[in-house]
């Protein structure tokens, strides 16, 4: 393996300035930066970036820690999604990905984690905010960015979809349609997101009193979806909307429609959240508001380098688009 000390000898510089040179350092002249740099290409040299980690107090990586990769994932997708937004920026950082497993870590505190790795910061997604290792990141020195989880203090902030708009855009699709009857689909309430969801609806109900709007509590999950609308459809007539903050949640309500031989969209509409890959060969094909895990990914890693680089960083809250398909239509 060829060394520093090769390239000082076939060139005739001394160790340090070689040194320096592969390092790019403004003190050593470009023509003596152009010869070293040839040499060393010409020798074959790899940098030894373990010990050069060790010299800058950097290790160069970062990890992705996600505790959502179990079944439901291989239908929303989010978390790989996201992993793979995290390679579309530009940076010098090695990026490993960690399932949070509480089988396996629940012994393992977040800074435990962030050693045995040698990891000079973290994005972590998918835990609820209640969670004790979402407690043990925020109270870290380690540099964290939250997905969906609205802490920040000097060490950490977060990266979220502009809800107030998602809201929004829903609603207004609901209105123009001539829709007053409406059940809002939740999920379940230990997790952020969803008092965040909460708090828009809420809002938006006190401004506006002409619409019957129900909440149900699908929990994000299709099954538990079909479980609520199926109950109330035992009991009640449908609603002439159901506006779905997932569209796992969506699947579910579309076969408790089904079940209970009402059609998608002559006699219910339904509007769902996420944009997942399904949504779109569903029968039919589902309308919803879509998120953009691919910048959530891109804004989350270039948000975490400017924590580990001590530069400013502000919550950033990303845009939300209606994809309208076929599963809305106006009111009769």
């Amino acid at each position: 393996m060829v060394s520093i000390k090769d390239i000082s000898k076939k060139t005739g510089y001394a160790v340090t300035t070689v040194s320096r040179a592969l390092n790019n350092h403004s003190d050593v002249n470009e023509n003596t930066k152009a010869i070293i740099k040839q040499a060393a290409e010409e020798m074959g040299y790899v940098p030894n970036l373990i010990a050069k980690n060790l010299v800058s107090g950097s290790s160069k990586t970062i990890g992705f820690i996600t505790n959502k990769l179990d079944k439901d994932s291989l239908l929303d997708n989010f978390a790989v999604r996201v992993f793979l937004g995290m390679f579309e920026v530009e940076h010098s950082y090695e990026i490993i990905l960690i399932h949070y497993d509480s089988r396996y870590f629940s012994s393992k505190s977040f800074d435990e984690i962030m050693r045995e790795r040698q990891l000079d910061g973290a994005v972590v997604q998918g835990f609820d905010e209640a969670d004790i290792f979402v407690k043990q990141a925020f109270e870290s020195e380690y540099p964290t960015i939250f997905v969906d989880i609205g802490f920040e203090n000097k060490t950490t902030s977060y990266v979220s979809s502009d809800l107030s708009k998602a809201l929004q855009l829903g609603m207004d699709v609901i209105d123009k349609s001539g829709f007053t009857d409406v059940s809002i689909l939740v999920g379940k309430e230990a997790s952020f997101i969803t008092k965040s969801w909460l708090e828009v609806i809420n809002a938006y109900r006190q401004k506006e009193t002409r619409k019957n709007i129900q909440l149900l509590d699908g929990h994000y999950s299709e099954e538990l979806a079909f479980q609520v609308v199926d109950q109330q459809l035992q009991k009640n007539k449908p609603s002439e909307v159901y506006f779905c903050l997932s569209d796992l949640m969506a699947m579910g309500v579309y076969r408790a429609l089904e079940k209970n031989r009402l059609s998608v969209p002559n006699d219910v509409s339904v509007l769902g959240y996420d944009d997942i890959i399904v949504s779109r060969y569903l029968t039919p094909k589902l309308s919803t508001i879509a998120q953009n895990w691919e910048k959530v990914g891109q804004t989350s890693v270039t948000q975490l380098i400017r924590l580990i680089e001590k530069k400013e960083v502000k919550p950033q809250l990303l845009d939300v688009e209606l994809m309208m398909r076929e599963s809305f239509r106006e009111k009769a």
